[in-house]
């Protein structure tokens, strides 16, 4: 039997967006639903993107709001995952090198990891985990590939949103916490081998989007819990001794490292993430931190432009379930 919608807000808007949740929950599937509609609306809240509505109907959540397409999918259809790794290796992308500048020989290419370890690992064995040489081998055969206009880089067509990160096969890379992680920059300029997520958005207690004194950019400052500020200074206390780029931290939100700075000294219980963030761009990570990630994921299907004579217009979008 189909349950009646539950609506978190009950002021209604102009854009309506239709998410259908992907993968499989760990939790009760309805308290999952619940969780990220609540997600959603602080997300909303927090950016002040007013007379908003979250409706919860089976796998579906129906967000209503005035603001345009783009920004509302930004703000809800995003993971929201931020996590931090040591870099292995960094190189441009579709120039696969090693960290001593050998090219190591190749393997053939096997599944990645989408889980956790069913063992979980200790902070200091996710601080000195070490990449195989098949880690090494696929990672020297990807390129910052990702899924674009509907299509892989092989030309087949795939149900992916465009940008969606691919291995060179067309798995969709998934982030996991205690998995390495194929990554790029935001302009898929530069790729990495990370390590394991040793400090996670969950052990966040405050993001807080500033200028720097004194400069025109905006950098998001970051205070961590007692767990993570305590990974935290184990994970930079041993960066800081390393040469480059194993002295590099990343920042990766959603899978993407968003910066990776040099680590010249332990970092305590407060990070900043410097990149060249507009204030908007800041505001609108900080508020994404602030409200949690998505306890369950979703993909845009379809974006619309609803145009009525004498009525002012409005986009619909439709958010699907990401076919494995």
């Amino acid at each position: 039997m189909r349950r009646p919608a539950r609506v978190a807000t009950a002021v209604l808007g102009l854009l309506m967006l239709a998410l259908t949740s992907c993968g499989t929950p760990t939790d009760p599937f309805d308290k999952l639903m619940d969780q990220s509609a609540v997600v959603i609306q602080k997300r909303l809240d927090t950016l002040g993107i007013a007379n908003t509505v979250a409706r919860v109907s089976d796998d579906q959540i129906t967000v209503i709001g005035f603001t345009d397409a783009t920004n509302l999918i930004n703000t809800v259809a995003k993971t929201g995952q931020l996590d931090f790794r040591a870099v292995y290796v960094a190189t441009q992308a579709g120039r696969s090198v090693s960290q001593n500048n050998n090219t190591l020989p190749t393997a053939p290419p096997q599944t990645r990891p989408t889980t956790p370890d069913s063992n979980p690992k200790t902070t200091d064995e996710l601080i000195h985990w070490e990449p195989s040489s098949q880690d090494i081998a696929d990672f020297n055969r990807w390129s910052c590939d990702t899924a674009q206009d509907g299509k892989l880089p092989n030309g087949r067509t795939t149900g992916l949103p465009d940008g969606t990160p691919v291995y060179t096969d067309g798995t969709p890379i998934v982030p996991v916490w205690d998995q390495p992680l194929f990554a790029c920059d935001a302009l898929g300029t530069v790729k990495y081998l990370l390590g394991p997520a040793v400090v996670q958005g969950t052990n966040i207690a405050r993001a807080k989007a500033a200028p720097p004194p004194g400069q025109t950019a905006h950098q998001v400052e970051l205070t961590l819990d007692q767990t993570g500020a305590s990974s935290m200074t184990d994970l930079t206390t041993t960066l800081c001794l390393q040469p480059s780029p194993l002295n590099l931290l990343a920042f990766v939100f959603d899978g993407v490292v968003i910066s990776a700075p040099a680590v010249n000294e332990p970092i305590t219980n407060s990070v900043q993430i410097t990149s060249s963030f507009t204030a908007t761009e800041a505001q609108h990570l900080a508020a994404l931190v602030n409200s949690g990630p998505l306890p369950v994921s979703f993909e845009v299907l379809d974006v619309a432009l609803i145009e009525k004579s004498g009525e002012e217009d409005h986009t619909t979008v439709v958010l699907k379930a990401r076919q494995s």
